[in-house]
């Protein structure tokens, strides 16, 4: 009776053929088998694999970890302005500091060449310098009042920049100011301190309301701009604008 090739399921035969020989049969363990194929494979991937993340694992401990953006809460941000602008404030200080140490120059007429404000002691004129800009300058009028609107914009938005801002509006019946508080200290002279206060830094948007209705009359507007420090920033004397109807 012949041998079965394959006699048990424990066991996996195969058969050779090696011309001319005689056909060879081999017997093979079913658990050597799948030791071969399949659990030294895996065995060798594992070696591999751990292998290179030994090579690489040093590498991934020196590199940075990646920075997440913090975000801050309203505490936080509310420091972080305190902080700035105490920050302002020294170097305000610091400032006027420096000029009580020195003596005002400008005397005599020089002195008064502001339009009813009182020279600030120890006043930098630094029109020239151009630290800020007015555009987008618009002049309407209705009913019992005329509005002369424009933007301050900063040349170097990095730097915060605060102080006070005045507005003439000169017409053939006489001078307007603003703000209107101020014109009761007109004849005995105005602080620069007493204009309208500003910060900004980059863009500062200004409406001047006058108490009069000047529509399609002609007008002429100075604008003075101090920082706090009362130094100068901004002087312009506009020409002749007539003044139109505002759209309501």
């Amino acid at each position: 009776m012949t041998e079965n090739i394959q006699s048990s399921e424990k066991e996996v035969s195969i058969v050779i053929y090696d011309s001319p020989l005689p056909p060879r049969y081999l017997k093979i363990s079913r658990k050597l088998l799948k030791l071969l194929l399949v659990v030294l494979p895996i065995f060798f991937g594992l070696v591999f694999l751990s292998s290179i993340s030994y090579l690489i694992y040093p590498h991934i401990l020196k590199s940075p970890a990646p920075s997440l953006p913090k975000m801050l809460s309203s505490e936080e941000k509310k420091i972080r302005e305190l902080e700035k602008m105490n920050l302002d404030l020294s170097e305000s200080n610091k400032v006027l500091q420096t000029k009580l140490t020195q003596n005002d120059p400008a005397t005599g007429a020089e002195a008064n060449y502001l339009v009813g404000i009182k020279r600030p002691y120890g006043m930098r004129d630094l029109t020239e310098v151009k630290r800020i800009d007015i555009e987008n300058i618009d002049l309407k009028s209705s009913s019992n009042k005329t509005q002369f609107s424009f933007q301050i914009v900063s040349n170097d938005p990095s730097r915060r920049i605060s102080g006070n801002i005045f507005v003439y509006l000169i017409h053939s019946d006489g001078i307007y100011a603003y703000p209107n508080q101020i014109t009761k200290n007109f004849s005995q002279g105005i602080k620069f301190t007493e204009g309208e206060p500003f910060a900004m830094s980059r863009l500062r948007p200004t409406t001047a309301e006058f108490n009069v209705n000047l529509l399609n009359e002609t007008v002429r507007f100075v604008i003075y701009i101090f920082n706090r420090e009362g130094d100068l920033l901004y002087s312009n004397e506009s020409d002749l604008i007539k003044v139109t109807a505002s759209k309501e």
